[in-house]
């Protein structure tokens, strides 16, 4: 399985980062998680486009991680192609049939489908997070190979367990140490709640995502565990 951090930064942004977007590639497909502003421009660098994706999996309805979708959009019409499927889970996706379908150029038809009615169904497995709105990070599964995604979320007992089951996990981490209560009142993490989440035997790959300026400003005077790592935008990692 290949992933490809397209981008890394949370809402707000960070200096040269796109937000929220991850290219998965496993033996069954090619799928995009998230899609935030700057997504389409680093598909694109990475020499695909919205053509070559089999599906699109949104995690929830904050801007920062579907917005992109319209460029997206523009991409498909400019290269004749039709839209691939968008993915959301539980109650998530008949909110987003409106108000993805409201964003997009009426020229582009998109189906949203919900994730736990399709055939995508156990090789993208929701994970509920607990954030400020209904929000389902997911697990993608190739194989003996598991990548979870966390999308936005306080430290859970879901988001631990998925994270001990999985190869590598992708964990936003928006504030930086010491801001604990801050974070998980707007349901986030703070880098060291994200960094400390693993097991203390798991043998898996931590990477820190949804990068604020002030907790990747944190990540200079905080020691980072072993398999921790801090992708940047077009990072790839195989698993």
């Amino acid at each position: 399985m290949r992933v490809v951090f397209l981008g890394t930064a949370g809402a707000g942004g960070f200096p040269g980062r796109a937000q929220n977007c991850l290219l998965v590639e496993a033996s069954w497909g090619r799928v995009l998680l998230d899609a935030g502003p700057g997504c389409g421009a680093r598909l694109v660098e990475q020499g695909y486009s919205v053509c070559d994706l089999d599906v699109v999996y949104v995690s929830h309805l904050h801007l920062d991680h579907w917005s992109g979708l319209f460029d997206l959009a523009v991409q498909a019409i400019s290269h004749g192609c039709g839209f691939p499927p968008v993915l959301a889970a539980g109650g998530v996706a008949a909110d987003a049939r409106e108000r993805i379908r409201s964003l997009l150029p009426r020229t582009v038809n998109v189906e949203v489908r919900m994730l736990e009615e399709t055939l995508y169904n156990g090789k993208l497995t929701p994970v509920e997070s607990s954030h400020t709105i209904p929000c389902y990070g997911v697990i993608v599964a190739d194989g003996g190979l598991r990548l979870y995604y966390s999308a936005d979320t306080r430290p859970t007992a879901r988001a631990r367990d998925a994270v001990a089951s999985s190869d590598l996990a992708a964990l936003e981490a928006t504030f930086p140490p010491g801001r604990e209560r801050e974070a998980h009142g707007s349901g986030h993490m703070t880098v060291s709640d994200a960094a400390g989440i693993a097991p203390e035997n798991w043998e898996g790959t931590l990477a820190l995502i949804h990068l604020s300026t002030e907790s990747m400003k944190s990540l200079k005077h905080y020691r980072l565990p072993r398999k921790l790592i801090v992708p940047g935008d077009h990072t790839e990692v195989r698993i």
